[in-house]
C-alpha cells in the first residue's frame, strides 16, 4: 500500500495502524545537521507532501515578494508574516484602486507538477495562496483590517468580492494539475479575538464553500489549516466542505474535537514535540492522543526546532508508527 492509498483511506474513515504521518524539517537545519537529517528521512518516510506555491518553483527561500509587492518572510514552518510596517493602502478607499493580479501557475510549471505527483508515492497537498485575511492585512495592517472586517465596511466587502473572483480563476488553474488536495487555510486567521465567529460566517464561510465545491467536483480533497486556537470556526469549516482540518494539538484539545467532531471531517494534528518537557512525557502524551482518536481518521505531523535532540525526534515518530498497546487501546 502506498502512502497516498494510506491518506485517502484514513481520509474515508479506514482507519488502522501505523496511521500516517509527517516529519516536518525545520528551516536550515539541513544546512546545520545533514548527517542527522539524512538518517530521519531513511527511517521516517512521510506519507504527506505539502507542496507550497509561495515556493514553487523556487525551493527553500525563506523570503519571498509576491505580485502585489509585499515582502514576505518565514518566521516558523508554514509561516509567513510581512516584513517591516509598511502598508500599501492608506485608506480603506485606496482598495478600490488596486489592481488585483493573477497568480497562477504557467502551463510549465503545471506540467512539472504533474510529473512530480506522477513520481511521487505520497499524498500531494497543495498550499496555493488564497488567503484574504492575510492579503487585507499586508494592504491595509492589522487595526484597519480589524475593524473593516467587524464592521463589513463597504470598500472592504467589494474588495473582498473581487479578490474572491480572482481566487476562484487561480484555483481552476490548480485544479487541472495531478495533487490530490488542496489547502485553503493556511492563513486564513480566524481566530475567535481577531474574527468573531458569527462575523467570519458572514462573510468567510460563503466564499469558502464554493471553493470547497468547486475542489470536490474535480475529485480532490480540502484540506484546512488553522494557526492558533479556532476551534469555534470548526463547525462552519464542516458545514462548507473542508476534508482535512490541520490544527496545532497544543493550541487545541484532541479529545474535545474528537468528542465534537470526530466522526464528521479528518483531523491532522501537527505534534511540536520540542514543546514537550521530557522525553519520557513525549510517549505519553503521543499515545493519548492516539486512544483519543483510534475510532476516527488521524493524520500526525511531527514538528521540531532546530535544537531538538534527533532522540527526541525518532522517539516521537516512533510513537506516532507503533501499534497502540492493547492496555491502551482497552481503555474507556
Amino acid at each position: 500500500m502506498t502512502s497516498r492509498d494510506r491518506v485517502i483511506n484514513t481520509l474515508y474513515k479506514q482507519t488502522y495502524q501505523p496511521i500516517p504521518t509527517l516529519l516536518t524539517f525545520p528551516a536550515g537545519i539541513l544546512e546545520t545537521r545533514p548527517g542527522e537529517c539524512r538518517q530521519l528521512r531513511e527511517r521516517f518516510h512521510s506519507d504527506v507532501d505539502f507542496l507550497d506555491y509561495f515556493y514553487y518553483p523556487v525551493a527553500q527561500t525563506p523570503n519571498h515578494i509576491d505580485p502585489w509587492g509585499c515582502l514576505w518572510t518565514e518566521t516558523s514552518p508554514g509561516r509567513f508574516h510581512i516584513v517591516g510596517e509598511t502598508v500599501l493602502c492608506q485608506n480603506f478607499d485606496q482598495l478600490n484602486d488596486l489592481r488585483i493580479p493573477l497568480s497562477t501557475p504557467s502551463a510549465h510549471e503545471i506540467e512539472r507538477i504533474n510529473q512530480y505527483c506522477e513520481k511521487n508515492s505520497r499524498f500531494v497537498v497543495a498550499q496555493i495562496p488564497v488567503q484574504p485575511i492575510t492579503r487585507l492585512l499586508a494592504l491595509l495592517g492589522k487595526e484597519k483590517t480589524y475593524v473593516g472586517l467587524r464592521k463589513m465596511q463597504k470598500d472592504v466587502m467589494t474588495f473582498l468580492t473581487r479578490l474572491h473572483e480572482v481566487y476562484l480563476q487561480e484555483l481552476d488553474a490548480w485544479l487541472q494539475t495531478d495533487v490530490d488536495a488542496i489547502c485553503l487555510g493556511r492563513h486564513w486567521m480566524c481566530d475567535k479575538n481577531f474574527i468573531p465567529p458569527l462575523r467570519w460566517d458572514d462573510i468567510f464561510t460563503p466564499l469558502l464553500r464554493e471553493y470547497c465545491e468547486k475542489i470536490r467536483r474535480h475529485d480532490k480533497f480540502v484540506y484546512y489549516s488553522g494557526i492558533d486556537h479556532f476551534e469555534e470556526t470548526i463547525p462552519s469549516l464542516i458545514q462548507a466542505g473542508v476534508d482535512v482540518i490541520r490544527y496545532d494539538c497544543s493550541q487545541i484539545d484532541s479529545g474535545t474535537l474528537v468528542e465534537r467532531y470526530g466522526h464528521q471531517v479528518t483531523f491532522h494534528a501537527i505534534f511540536p514535540t520540542h514543546k514537550i518537557p521530557t522525553d519520557d512525557l513525549v510517549s505519553e502524551v503521543i499515545l493519548d492522543i492516539r486512544r483519543k482518536f483510534q475510532d476516527c481518521g488521524l493524520i500526525a505531523e511531527c514538528q521540531f526546532q532546530a535544537d531538538t535532540s534527533y532522540r527526541r525526534i525518532s522517539s516521537s515518530m516512533l510513537n506516532w508508527r507503533r501499534r497502540i498497546p492493547a492496555e491502551i487501546s482497552t481503555m474507556n
